[in-house]
């Protein structure tokens, strides 16, 4: 799902666009039919009442999806990386955002919903997590921490931080999925 998400972020993007208001209501699944094929189901981004040039004010959002500065600052990339942060710790971890407060800046490193952000603060959620049978227990703590850290860079608070584009998100995505991938060991005597 984030693969497809970030691939129509990325074409938003391309456009010169600006979501501002991503958010998992406005990401839906469009049921496909070919006539002789299986049933496809393609993601969808909805709602674009929001959406302005990249450059230009960005007023509208949901505040508990947006970044901090989104209503102060023009809209930019890393708004929409952002807001896809959010969606993918509210997937890992069931949990909906804690709502901003906009007044208070933060000293602590960016957490959502129990995900630790740094290799050495584990949390509970981590526990939810599911990783193939196969890992070793090394190999699963190193995805965890590699997805907390990615999560930990999308919700950076100063957005120059954050991802330069969605295909370097999800690049990185594909990286710790391949840390899951089955490794097949074919010996022949």
């Amino acid at each position: 799902m984030m693969g497809q998400l970030l691939l129509a972020v990325d074409t938003l993007h391309r456009r010169r666009f600006v979501h501002c208001d991503l958010k998992p209501s406005n990401v839906l699944y469009k049921k496909i039919q070919w006539p002789g094929w299986r049933d496809h189901r393609q993601l969808v981004v909805v709602d674009f009442g929001a959406a302005v040039k990249s450059g230009e004010a960005a007023t509208a959002g949901t505040l508990r999806w947006s970044p901090p500065e989104q209503r102060s600052s023009p809209a930019n990339y890393a708004m929409d990386l952002y807001a896809v942060g959010k969606i993918l710790a509210y997937l890992l971890s069931g949990q909906m955002p804690p709502a901003p407060d906009p007044g208070q800046k933060s000293e602590q490193p960016q957490q959502h919903a129990g995900l630790a952000t740094s290799p050495a603060r584990p949390s509970l959620s981590e526990k939810r997590l599911r990783f193939p049978w196969y890992l070793s227990r090394k190999e699963r703590a190193a995805c965890t921490q590699k997805i907390g850290v990615l999560i930990s860079d999308l919700l950076a608070e100063n957005p120059s931080e954050r991802p330069r584009s969605a295909q370097e998100v999800q690049n990185r995505l594909k990286e710790i999925q391949s840390m899951t991938a089955k490794r097949h060991s074919l010996t022949y005597l």
